[in-house]
């Protein structure tokens, strides 16, 4: 997860996290046990807990090593909040849209605008 040091958090922002995390991870009941007759769907590849930049973003730790070669490749070329839904869109995973607004920015500067 992507937190910076100029947010407030909600009160049990880690419980919310946890219980979102696992909320999508889980299997559907109606769904069948046996793989070949389990409907196909893309796994999640981030979580947005706040509406803006790349504040409170979770990604799994598997696609990490992938998102910082990815990173790494084009990072003169965009901001990260910018480059994050173009690997989503490139390796084919799902992003499920945005639902809990759990962080707030209180820093009194933006990097965004440049200062």
């Amino acid at each position: 997860m992507q937190v910076e040091d100029d947010v407030k958090a909600e009160y049990d922002y880690y419980h919310v996290i946890r219980h979102e995390i696992a909320k999508h991870n889980m299997v559907p009941k109606d769904e069948p046990r046996l793989p070949w007759l389990q409907k196909t769907h893309k796994p999640w590849m981030v979580l947005e807990f706040y509406k803006m930049g790349f504040i409170g973003r979770v990604i799994p730790s598997k696609y990490l090593p992938l998102m910082a070669t990815f990173c790494k490749l084009f990072y003169d070329q965009l901001p990260i909040d910018w480059l994050y839904p173009n690997f989503i869109f490139m390796v084919g995973g799902e992003h499920p849209p945005f639902t809990i607004p759990l962080f707030t920015h209180i820093g009194n500067q933006s990097s965004s605008l440049g200062t």
